[in-house]
């Protein structure tokens, strides 16, 4: 919540500077995703700011504009994964760890996409791909690999009982 400059500047392009005066003092994951302008900060009789009297960020406009949806079976797998541990619906390209994910949901989020899945995604993936889109290329060449390794065991095994 910021309380609302006195210079007109639109919302966007203030938007815009505190990102990029931002992004130069904090790690990324650390930088707002949504900004709230107000005309004054409510304070409680202690001179405290009232955090019950702030507004909560409007976030679904902007959220809907950049969120793309889910492209393949296993993005519209994950994305259901995530959105039930993380409690928020995320586009393919949004960062886990930017919209809340930590550790904890980090260690849940492997096992239910390895029980998913059927596979066995060790958690550095996350770490290393943590959106949609990457995590789906992950979980996909993994598959095709079990697959392949799957047919040439079977092909060998059929080999040897000719004998």
């Amino acid at each position: 919540w910021l309380r609302q400059p006195p210079v007109s500047k639109s919302e966007d392009t203030l938007e815009t500077q505190l990102n990029e005066y931002l992004s130069g003092k904090l790690p990324a994951y650390m930088l707002p995703r949504f900004y709230c302008f107000l005309d004054a900060i409510p304070l409680t009789p202690n001179g405290k700011i009232d955090r019950n009297a702030l507004p909560a960020p409007n976030t679904s406009e902007k959220a809907q504009d950049q969120t793309e949806q889910p492209r393949t079976p296993t993005e519209e797998k994950l994305a259901e994964i995530w959105a039930d541990i993380l409690k928020v619906h995320l586009g393919i390209h949004d960062d886990f760890f930017g919209h809340g994910g930590d550790s904890i949901l980090a260690i849940r989020m492997i096992s239910k996409i390895n029980e998913t899945f059927h596979i066995a995604l060790a958690l550095r993936n996350l770490f290393e791909e943590a959106t949609i889109s990457g995590l789906a290329e992950r979980i996909d060449t993994l598959k095709k690999a079990q697959e392949m390794l799957s047919r040439d065991d079977s092909e060998e095994y059929e080999e040897e009982g000719e004998l």
